[in-house]
C-alpha cells in the first residue's frame, strides 16, 4: 500500500493510477509459411518514458497455448522463452510496431487453420521487477504451412574403379609330341643252301641218292639285316635275337648231319650185307 502511495505521488496527474491498455492492428489477414507478420501497437495508460517488454504470440480461439517468434534486433525470440529474453523497448523512442511469424514446430501449432494474434506486455512494478504478462486484443488470421520442398539429393559421383588387366597365360593343356618311331627291323637269316647234286651210291641192285650236307654252312655270315640305331636298348635286343636265332639254325644243322650219317650207315650195313649174299 506505501508503494503505491509513493507511485501516485511522483506520477503525473494526467496519468495518476490510470490503467494501462494496447491495441494492436496487423498488416495482413493471413500467413503462409515463413511469411511474416507486423503488429502496429496503440498504448495508453503508460509513462511517457516507461520500459516495457513485449511480444507477439498465435493461438487457437479460447486455446491458452500459445506459439510463435518475434524478432529481436536479428533473433527471433520464442514466445514461451523467459521475460528477459522478450523484446525490451522505451516507449519515448519505439515506433509501436513488431515483426512476429509462427512456429509450426511448437506444440501450440495444430495445423492449418483460423488463428488469433494478439500482443503481450510486461511493465514494471513499483519494485522495479516485471509484472506479469498483459494481452493486447486478438485479431483473426488464417496460417497456412509452406509448401512442400523437393528434397535435392546430393549427386552420386560413381568413381570408376580400376579393373586389373589380366594377360592371357598360354594354356597348360598338355600337347602330346609325337615322336616318329621305326618300325622294328627284323633280322632275316638265309637257310643253307642245297645246292649241290645229292651223291648217288650205286650197287650191283640198288642206288639209293643220298643228300649229302655239303651246303655252305656258314650261318654267321648269312645273317642279314640293320641294327636300330635309334637306342640302344633296341640293339641289344637285335643281338639277342640274332644269336637265338643261329643256335636254332645250327641245331638245325647238325639234325641234318645226324641224319645224313645215318643213312650212310644204313646203306653201308646194306651193302656190306648184299655181299655177303653173294659169296
Amino acid at each position: 500500500m506505501l508503494g503505491i502511495v509513493f507511485y501516485c505521488m511522483f506520477t503525473p496527474l494526467s496519468q495518476l493510477c490510470a490503467a494501462r491498455s494496447v491495441v494492436i492492428t496487423t498488416d495482413k489477414g493471413s500467413l503462409k509459411g515463413d511469411e511474416v507478420l507486423t503488429i502496429t501497437a496503440s498504448i495508453s495508460g503508460f509513462l511517457e518514458n516507461e520500459q516495457i517488454r513485449v511480444k507477439g504470440v498465435f493461438h487457437q480461439d479460447g486455446a491458452s497455448n500459445y506459439f510463435g517468434y518475434t524478432k529481436y534486433a536479428d533473433n527471433w525470440i520464442k514466445c514461451g522463452d523467459s521475460t528477459a529474453s522478450q523484446m525490451e523497448v522505451a516507449l519515448d523512442t519505439w515506433d509501436k510496431m513488431l515483426t512476429v511469424k509462427a512456429d509450426f514446430g511448437d506444440s501450440g501449432f495444430k495445423g492449418e487453420g483460423e488463428y488469433r494474434v494478439k500482443l503481450g506486455y510486461y511493465y514494471k512494478t513499483s519494485s522495479g521487477s516485471y509484472a506479469s504478462v498483459s494481452w493486447s486484443n486478438a485479431l483473426s488470421v488464417n496460417i497456412n504451412e509452406p509448401d512442400p520442398t523437393a528434397t535435392i539429393l546430393p549427386t552420386q559421383t560413381i568413381v570408376p574403379t580400376p579393373q586389373s588387366t589380366q594377360i592371357p597365360l598360354p594354356s597348360s593343356t598338355p600337347v602330346s609330341t609325337l615322336v616318329p618311331t621305326k618300325a622294328p627291323t627284323h633280322t632275316v637269316f638265309s637257310l643253307p643252301s642245297l645246292s649241290e647234286p645229292l651223291p648217288t651210291i650205286q650197287s650191283s641192285k640198288r642206288s639209293i641218292g643220298i643228300v649229302t650236307n655239303k651246303t655252305h654252312l656258314s650261318l654267321a655270315g648269312n645273317i642279314l639285316g640293320t641294327h636300330n640305331e635309334d637306342s640302344a636298348d633296341e640293339s641289344v635286343h637285335a643281338t639277342v635275337s640274332a644269336n637265338r636265332i643261329l643256335k636254332k639254325n645250327l641245331s638245325t644243322a647238325m639234325a641234318f648231319i645226324g641224319m645224313g650219317l645215318a643213312v650212310l650207315s644204313i646203306v653201308k650195313t646194306i651193302e656190306l650185307s648184299g655181299r655177303w649174299k653173294e659169296l
